[in-house]
Parts: structure tokens; C-alpha cells; sequence
């Protein structure tokens, strides 16, 4: 059976659909970027790419993803500051363990778990505080206070230091005058200018002077030398226990009856 098309005008074209923003290609535009891009501009800030990438140790740090809203690297030794950072995580990767271990040993899910005394028995982080024999904590602190002050010469990386104990920005702030956030050497009168007025003087890289290097690899990973692979990934370990250990004191301070694993179950039942 044949089909004649009956008169009139001939039908009008569809236009193929425009695909989503996301998708569609560079176009010219106004902008010097163009209509539609994906914004790869290395002055950018990776972590707000809304805002110049701030100088951070000259790119040289790893981990650096543009991320300094206080513009604290511009304030303070940069090499002081990454131990600080490692040792906040180091810290806040510990306190994680901590926070779940008590509750996997005394109420395992399934199975009966060991008995504690009254005293070390309390589930919540925050009300343990009251439980926990004074001084426990006084033990604590003690000991976190003996580690600061024998790691406190770890603190700096010599990669970023002069032969005279001073970091490039301190001696940027010295020669303008400037005492207020100055640290370590560069308070000491005596230290000040060893070399006198000249900015590139004694610059040195001793080996073995990482920032947050403490000497503890029990398994050997850097035998042959620090892996930028490890240390990235310790880095990103040590900013998400930050995050993740504020997260679990904010839930276990407005819920005190309960601990962390606890209050995670209930959450998980509720999202099911």
C-alpha cells in the first residue's frame, strides 16, 4: 500500500534537544574562558576556586590545595605550621580509635565483652570525663606535655630555615622590624641578624628534617626515603580525623546517654 503525503506545507524540523550544562563544550563567549568551561586555572584555589591560590612554601608542600582563608602561611613559619597540622592529625587519628575501642571490647555486637570497673565502663565520651579518676587525666596531660617538649626541636624543617635558626619570613619580618609572631630563635636577641642584613645567606637542606618527622617508622615505610604517595595520604588522614573527631565531641555532647558506635546504629536505622 502506497502513502501520498496530502498538500500543504512541508513539516517543520525538530531540534535536537541541547544537552545538559554540564556537558556541553567549549563555546566563545564573552569571557576570555569562554560561555561554558571547566574552570582548570592554576591561580585558582583548588579547595575555593573562587579565590587566588594563596602562596603556600612556594607550592613545595604536599598536600597543598590552595586552602589558607587566614592567610596564616603569610604569618607564621610554614614548616611549624605542617608539624602543628600533622601533629593535630596524628592526635585526632588516635582520639578516632579511642572513641571506638572501649565500646568494641566492653559491648561487642553479638558477644559478651569484657568487664571494666565503674570507673572505666562509661561509654560517652564526654561524661567519662567526670568518671575517670583524676588523676588518669593528670597522667595524660603530663605525658602529652613531656612529648611536646621533647619533640619541640622536630617542629622545624631546616629545608625552609637559615644556617642562623631563622625562616625566610622571619627574617622578611626581622628586617622590617616586626617581633609580634616571630617563634622560636627569632625571639632570642642574641640570634638576631648572625649574618648581618643579607636574606640569602646560609641557606641549607640538612637531610632528615621533615616537618612532623619524629623518627618513628617501626615498619619501615621511609627506609628509602620519604614516599610523596604516604605522605599525601597521611596528610588527607590527618585533615578528615580532624573533621570526623569534631563531629563525633558535637554528637556525644548534645547525646550524653550514648557512644559513639551507639549513636551511629540508631542514626543508620533511621536512614534505612
Amino acid at each position: 500500500m502506497i502513502f501520498k503525503r496530502s498538500g500543504g506545507a512541508a513539516p517543520k524540523s525538530v531540534k535536537p534537544a541541547a544537552p545538559p550544562a554540564f556537558l556541553r563544550e567549549t563555546s566563545p563567549g564573552s569571557g576570555p574562558l569562554g560561555e561554558w568551561y571547566v574552570r582548570e586555572d592554576p591561580s585558582l584555589s583548588k579547595a575555593l576556586p573562587w579565590v587566588t591560590k594563596p602562596d603556600i612554601a612556594g607550592g613545595a608542600l604536599v598536600g597543598d590545595v590552595g586552602f589558607d582563608p587566614l592567610s596564616l602561611a603569610t604569618t607564621f613559619d610554614i614548616s611549624w605550621l605542617r608539624a602543628a597540622e600533622l601533629k593535630h592529625g596524628r592526635v585526632c587519628m588516635l582520639a578516632i580509635v579511642g572513641f571506638l575501642t572501649p565500646e568494641l571490647v566492653q559491648h561487642p555486637f553479638g558477644f559478651t565483652g569484657f568487664q571494666f570497673p565503674a570507673e572505666f565502663s562509661e561509654m560517652n565520651a564526654i561524661k567519662s570525663l567526670e568518671t575517670v579518676p583524676k588523676f588518669g587525666i593528670a597522667q595524660i596531660i603530663l605525658a602529652c606535655g613531656l612529648i611536646e617538649i621533647a619533640t619541640f626541636g622536630s617542629n622545624y624543617n631546616s629545608e625552609f630555615n637559615y644556617e642562623d635558626g631563622l625562616s625566610p619570613l622571619e627574617r622578611t619580618k626581622l628586617q622590617q622590624g616586626d617581633r609580634t609572631f616571630l617563634t622560636g630563635v627569632a625571639k632570642t636577641t642574641k640570634n638576631i641578624n648572625k649574618f648581618g642584613s643579607a636574606l640569602e645567606v646560609g641557606f641549607v637542606k640538612p637531610e632528615g628534617t621533615n616537618a612532623g618527622d619524629l623518627g618513628f617508622d617501626p615498619l619501615g615505610f621511609a627506609a628509602n626515603g620519604i614516599n610523596p604517595d604516604y605522605a599525601l595520604s597521611e596528610i588527607k588522614h590527618c585533615r578528615l580525623a580532624m573533621i570526623g573527631v569534631l563531629g563525633i565531641l558535637l554528637g556525644q555532647f548534645f547525646d550524653q546517654s550514648k557512644g559513639v558506635i551507639e549513636q551511629t546504629v540508631e542514626w543508620a536505622k533511621t536512614q534505612s
